[in-house]
């Protein structure tokens, strides 16, 4: 039977270190190096037999009858531009974009208390494939958007959410937000190796949504939602 990656399992490479993460079980590992070296010969399609048992013995892949490759996941276009450095954050928060903020942080602050990462994140596809009908357009110019705009409201909004500020809970509460305008945006999850530090952030396009281009650029995509 034709082999793959696990659905729940993805993975980067970071000068020429593989960082897998893995949303069934919530959590980010290495290989030891002669599991690595077994990974990286069966990318190259030069794995042995013996490779092949041990990287299923791992759990790392799996049969399927219809087979995917197994490459790192894809990614979105490289960052550009940032709709925090785009938008104005001088407005006053309004009373919807604050009950906005409320629910949509209150609601991914509850579920990752109480649920899977995998789980919240199939729920997170389906609701913004849902409720959205609107595409951010790639623009060059330094210009504010709908969507950046709509970025900006919940941004103004979230410090007056009481829930402690964190990277995944506040990038799933800005998707959630935007959903419910009709905008999709994307989760990134990446990493850097050397230290090892992960991070995620919306984005849509090339618009990094809730983070800067710099930091967005100072760390390498693993997962995207």
């Amino acid at each position: 039977m034709p082999l793959q990656l696990r659905d729940d399992l993805s993975y980067c490479s970071v000068d020429d270190q593989l960082i897998f993460l893995d949303i069934g079980k919530d959590r980010y590992f290495r290989l030891a190096e002669t599991m690595e070296r077994r990974f990286k010969s069966h990318q190259r399609g030069q794995s042995t037999d013996n490779d092949i048992r041990e990287l299923i013995n791992a759990g790392l892949i799996v049969g399927n009858p219809s087979p995917k490759p197994l490459l790192p996941q894809p990614t979105l276009a490289y960052p550009e531009r940032s709709a925090m450095e785009l938008s104005s954050m001088a407005r006053p928060a309004t009373i919807p974009d604050l009950i906005g903020a409320l629910w949509a942080v209150g609601n991914t602050h509850m579920q990752l208390k109480t649920r899977r990462l995998s789980t919240i994140l199939s729920g997170l596809s389906a609701y913004r494939l849902r409720r959205t009908y609107r595409v951010e357009t790639q623009q060059s110019e330094a210009t504010e958007t709908p969507i950046t705009g709509a970025t900006a409201a919940f941004l103004r909004a979230r410090p007056y959410v009481p829930i402690e500020t964190c990277c995944l809970i506040d990038s799933i509460s800005l998707i959630r937000f935007l959903a419910n305008r009709g905008y999709a945006a994307h989760l990134v999850f990446a990493v850097t190796a050397v230290p090892f530090t992960a991070h995620c952030w919306a984005q849509a396009g090339a618009l990094v949504l809730n983070d800067t281009v710099g930091n967005a650029h100072a760390h390498t995509p693993i997962r995207i939602v």
